[in-house]
């Protein structure tokens, strides 16, 4: 075949993959648009019934964002959708009414397109459980992108490992998976020569002995909430997790470095 064939195939072929592109930017924009204005008039029409239309039409965007083909922009598409995700989770006034119940919806694309987007799982962690109150969801989610990664692809990839054993411990109460998924994140951790990776393998692997002696639930959800507090950088959700630290009988102390520590309760 000649050159000029196949200059000439493969404009033809980039011709059309640029069409397909096009045509299906238009349908989510065409499906979009009573969303978007909606949203333009939202400060002067806020009220219930527009909030629950608004969710509902996003709803419908999403299930329809799960079907569609990326076209080779899975990771933008990952990222343009946490950022709607930001912007969701953010409006404190609408999700007082209509509640978070998209999260998961915005997490089963962002990590089915991209599970190397680590960042995401800490943020489905905490809004999926704590917020959606979805933690079933948030593990299975969680767990789909996990087995995408490696111990170094993409680089520290045991903290997705150990934000779901957090989960499994605060919110599904399975000790005995959260055992075993610590000793995968001590494993991935492992083989790391920076100081903070063994730090947390080091913890890591000490939280998985901790929860094979099968400590009481208090203990071991005040250690769980501790994580949370150290990882978060939201306020609503450091709240929470300083509110059920004392609620279960812990403590928070300043040491010596300046860093807050969580004690755990007692025994009794």
């Amino acid at each position: 075949m000649s050159r000029s064939n196949l200059l000439s195939i493969a404009r033809s072929s980039l011709l059309w993959n640029s069409l397909a592109i096009a045509l299906s930017l238009f349908a989510v924009i065409t499906l979009q648009r009573p969303q978007l204005e909606a949203i333009a008039n939202r400060e002067n029409n806020l009220t219930p019934e527009k909030l629950q239309q608004e969710e509902e039409l996003e709803r419908i965007r999403l299930q329809l964002l799960q079907r569609m083909p990326a076209f080779g922009f899975d990771n933008l598409l990952a990222n343009w959708e946490m950022l709607k995700f930001l912007q969701y989770f953010g409006d404190e006034s609408a999700r007082n009414i209509t509640g978070y119940s998209l999260v998961p919806d915005y997490f089963r694309i962002i990590l089915d397109r991209d599970p190397r987007f680590l960042t995401a799982y800490t943020f489905l962690g905490t809004s999926g459980s704590i917020y959606a109150a979805k933690p079933k969801e948030t593990d299975e989610i969680m767990a789909r992108g996990i087995e995408q990664l490696t111990p170094q692809v993409p680089k520290y990839s045991y903290y997705a490992v150990r934000n779901k054993g957090i989960n499994e411990i605060l919110f599904l109460g399975d000790i005995e998976t959260a055992q075993k998924t610590f000793t995968k994140a001590a494993d991935w951790a492992s083989t790391y020569d920076d100081p903070k990776s063994q730090a947390i393998a080091e913890n890591s692997r000490n939280t998985a002995n901790f929860l094979a002696s099968r400590p009481s639930i208090e203990k071991t959800r005040v250690a769980a909430w501790g994580m949370v507090l150290e990882q978060t950088q939201d306020e609503r959700t450091q709240k929470i997790a300083i509110a059920n630290i004392y609620q279960l009988g812990g403590k928070i102390i300043q040491n010596e470095e300046g860093k807050l520590q969580v004690v755990l309760p007692s025994d009794p």
